[in-house]
Order: structure tokens, then sequence, then C-alpha cells
């Protein structure tokens, strides 16, 4: 199992977690237990964003050895890119 989807899968599971806690306070009649839902619903909403966007932006890095983030012979660098477009 690789680091990627260990860090991707935690972090949904944790948001579900986290969401279906706030649903079940959700349920309950005070109100307390209603704005403690609506902060949990945030919460687990941020993290499945989190989890999407550093995906997708490729900020969640893996070894090279498993294939995901490998950079093709020949490409710049981060770095090298930076550096060129500043010339």
């Amino acid at each position: 199992m690789t680091r990627l989807f260990l860090h991707i899968t935690l972090e949904n599971l944790l948001a579900i977690a986290i969401f279906g806690g706030g649903y079940w306070l959700f349920g309950r009649e005070d109100t307390l237990s209603k704005v403690l839902a609506v902060i949990a619903f945030i919460i687990a909403f941020l993290l499945l964003v989190h989890s999407v966007m550093s995906a997708a932006r490729g900020k969640v890095r893996t070894p090279q050895d498993f294939g995901a983030g490998h950079r093709v012979p020949g490409t710049p660098t981060p770095a090298e890119w930076k550096a060129g477009q500043r010339k």
C-alpha cells in the first residue's frame, strides 16, 4: 500500500467519521449540539477539500519507486523551472 493511498484514505475516513459525528449531534435536541454539528460539518468539508487539493497539486509525495510523482527525464525540476522563469 503506497503512502499516497494511505494518506488520502485515512484523511477521507477521518472526514467521514467527523461528518457522521456531526450528523449524530445534529439529530439531538439542544442548541449546543447543533452548533457543534455545524462545526463538525465544516471541519469534515475542509478535510475533504484539503485531501483533494493536496492530491491534485502534488503536495502529497511518494517515493520515486512507487511511480507517483515520477519526473520524465529531461523535464526541469520545480527549482529549475522557477529559476528559468526569473530570467
